[in-house]
């Protein structure tokens, strides 16, 4: 998750208005890194909510062609994911936004193609 977080083409990817929030995403792992050792089932219960929407949020992002940039939609569906690994790991932290399975559900299911 910390090369998701640092990677090479982020700002390509997520748009530069996302990268405010990365503080509190790294915080939020650290929170995550911390609480690991003493619940590693809740810890994969918890990767488990989140798998399936980084899944559809990778296989979009794969398809695009070369050099394009994700739309609005798809970096708004990426930030969202950010904000729900907040909301199950570092509550204190506090989302941007409201965060939920289904509103992310509703976010992939509003992207085109």
């Amino acid at each position: 998750h910390l090369g998701r977080l640092m990677r090479r083409g982020l700002i390509g990817e997520f748009g530069a208005e996302s990268l405010r929030h990365h503080p509190r995403y790294l915080s939020a792992l650290r929170a995550r890194r911390a609480g690991l050792e003493a619940a590693p089932m809740e810890d994969r219960i918890k990767m488990e909510r989140v798998a399936s929407f980084q899944a559809a949020y990778d296989a979009r992002v794969a398809a695009l062609p070369d050099g394009l940039p994700p739309s609005v939609g798809l970096r708004r569906l990426g930030a969202l994911i950010e904000e729900f690994r907040v909301s199950l790991w570092a509550q204190h932290l506090r989302t941007a936004e409201p965060v939920s399975e289904q509103r992310l559900r509703k976010a992939i299911d509003g992207l085109v193609g």
